[in-house]
């Protein structure tokens, strides 16, 4: 398992929402879109949603990278 690779600060720049087609928020980050795979109090677990990609983006409650 690869591990977690660290940003540098302006990518935050590069991370926006757009609504899924049954208006459910997808991030979209460097191209990429994500969907929320999981929500806890404190943060939210976006998965990629290509087809055998395995790569998570960690926002917080509110959606801040």
């Amino acid at each position: 398992m690869d591990s977690p690779v660290a940003l540098p600060v302006d990518t935050a720049e590069k991370i926006s929402f757009v609504p899924s087609n049954k208006g459910q928020k997808l991030l979209v980050f460097n191209n990429h879109i994500y969907r929320c795979n999981k929500k806890t109090a404190r943060k939210k677990y976006w998965k990629c949603a290509a087809k055998g990609c395995s790569v998570l983006v960690h926002t917080d409650e509110n959606d801040v990278y």
